[in-house]
């Protein structure tokens, strides 16, 4: 199967919750849902919500250096490639603002994923 069948797969096996988790960018996901303590379900709506949004922000930070375009991550979370690079740009700003919240989280992750 090629990426862009898996990605654009991806979103509807992801929502079901019977799914065993497979592919990398599912992966990705689960673990970011639980550490930032959600559900994949929520990291995946459509919400606005903060904690929903810097959740698809990490996820994003994981993804792109992993070798994802902006494109593909924008498929996997049903998002514009426009919305997956400002979601990139306001992780980086967090970052070097030094935000605890958000490093705790990324801290958690750096050992599973070396690319961030």
């Amino acid at each position: 199967m090629n990426k862009v069948a898996e990605q654009s797969k991806t979103r509807q096996q992801i929502q079901n919750p019977d799914y065993e988790l497979k592919s990398i960018s599912e992966e990705v996901i689960e673990d970011c849902a639980r550490v930032c303590g959600l559900t994949v379900k929520q990291v995946m709506s459509k919400s606005r919500k903060t904690e929903f949004v810097e959740a698809r922000w990490l996820a994003y930070r994981i993804l792109y250096p992993m070798g994802y375009s902006l494109i593909s991550i924008g498929r996997i979370f049903n998002r514009d490639h426009g919305t997956v690079l400002n979601g990139l740009r306001k992780m980086q700003d967090m970052i070097d603002t030094k935000n605890k919240h958000m490093n705790l989280m990324l801290e958690e992750l750096r050992n599973k994923y070396r690319n961030i």
